[in-house]
């Protein structure tokens, strides 16, 4: 929680506009700990958009909107980078339109088969409204 509040303050402090909605890039392992910290509102349904001991997610709070993932990386003191940002802190950048094909595989009892390919990434646009929370 001291972290959130960390991160939320920096944000804040970024000259953001408090309407902006703000992100939370989390493993399952760091919302465990949220989940276990002693005395945390984040479990208590008044404090959380859903109820997160029975989804065993959390949507939004403290003003982040919670994504999980497994895909962060370590820094070199072996700690996990947690994600926040801003929503105009982060642009998308598309290299190649979607393309799709259906066809068929006689192979397959000529049973139809999807095809889906696209380019894309994203990046930091605004230093000050993207930040790494190092978590133990």
């Amino acid at each position: 929680m001291a972290k959130l509040r960390t991160a939320r303050k920096i944000l804040r402090e970024a000259d953001i506009d408090p309407d902006e909605e703000l992100y939370l890039a989390i493993s399952g392992d760091k919302m465990d700990d949220l989940f276990s910290e002693s005395g945390t509102p984040i479990i208590n349904f008044d404090y959380n958009d859903k109820k997160p001991m029975v989804t065993g997610s959390i949507g939004a709070f403290f003003g982040f909107n919670f994504i999980h993932t497994e895909r962060l990386n370590n820094d070199s003191d072996g700690n996990q980078q947690v994600l926040a940002w801003a929503k105009s802190g982060v642009g998308l950048s598309i290299g190649q339109n979607i393309e799709t094909k259906i066809s068929e595989r006689p192979d397959k009892n000529y049973s139809f088969q999807t095809y889906a390919q696209m380019s894309l990434g994203s990046v930091r646009i605004q230093d000050n409204h993207v930040i790494e929370i190092a978590c133990q």
